[in-house]
């Protein structure tokens, strides 16, 4: 995975869901194993999560 596409403190990751109703989960990252954690979710791109960075 790229550098620059490593979440990281106080970013967020977002995902669409279509069960049991349409929405957009949104989470953000807190703690450095959320980033960590976060960062295996996006490496499997068939999971859908998208990174989001803080500002």
């Amino acid at each position: 995975m790229e550098l620059d596409k490593m979440a990281r403190l106080g970013d967020c990751i977002e995902t669409t869901v279509r069960q049991p109703t349409p929405a957009t989960l949104r989470l953000k990252l807190n703690t450095p194993a959320a980033c960590a954690y976060a960062n295996q979710l996006l490496m499997n791109p068939a999971g859908g999560w998208r990174l989001i960075r803080s500002s």
